[in-house]
């Protein structure tokens, strides 16, 4: 597993670690001799196992979780459909050291937007929880504002190269309004300032420009 700083855009601070996983949880359909290895020992069989694992294995790395915004793990898109998911994945961290309120799980909002539930409906047993839910808006490209209940969301991930389109505007007031942080991807250190007086404070790995 390897931890992605997510940092303050003007002052440099480290504010957070991305957790990226070796592996992502394929929930796509398997036929003949290839389905046989869901049940392998190696992958884990179902979204709640493949969850459960990475957190323990994120909670054994001894990394720092005391960080301003939680540590962020991408979660299955399947994962949003398994009844008691957000308890089940409470009590996975019941012997360790971690709890739930240090991570923070990334969804695709192109996964809550394919679906007929409502954003709410399938978020609020994590949050129900003590997980924080951070919505990637990377791949989004809808541009209304999200019909979600207040208090479920933490943070908002998006592209720096689109930050000005009216996609990420409707995102980025929606944000305001509701107090979300906003993580930039793709973003450079010299865009700083700007990126920060739209809003966007922080970034995932900004990159140097010559």
């Amino acid at each position: 597993m390897r931890f992605v700083p997510i940092v303050n855009l003007v002052s440099g601070e480290i504010v957070s670690f991305a957790a990226e996983t070796q592996s992502e949880f394929d929930d796509r359909p398997r036929f003949g001799p290839r389905s046989q290895l869901r049940l392998s020992a190696v992958a884990p069989n179902t979204p709640a196992d493949w969850l459960c694992q990475h957190l323990i294995a994120l909670a054994d790395t001894g990394v720092s979780l005391n960080t301003k915004l939680p540590v962020s793990l991408k979660m299955p898109r399947a994962s949003l459909f398994h009844n008691g998911m957000g308890s089940r994945c409470a009590a996975s961290l019941d012997h360790t050291t971690a709890s739930a309120g240090e991570f923070s799980f990334e969804v695709s909002l192109g996964a809550l937007a394919s679906t007929r539930s409502t954003p709410s409906q399938l978020l609020k047993p994590f949050a129900d929880a003590g997980f924080h839910i951070t919505l990637d808006a990377t791949q989004f490209d809808d541009g209304s504002a999200l019909n979600i209940t207040p208090g479920l969301i933490g943070a908002i991930k998006i592209d720096a190269g689109w930050v000005d389109s009216k996609e990420n505007t409707h995102l980025l007031e929606q944000a305001r309004r509701e107090d979300w942080a906003v993580i930039a991807e793709n973003a450079a250190w010299r865009d700083g300032e700007y990126l920060a007086s739209l809003g966007v404070h922080y970034a995932i790995q900004p990159r140097t420009d010559a």
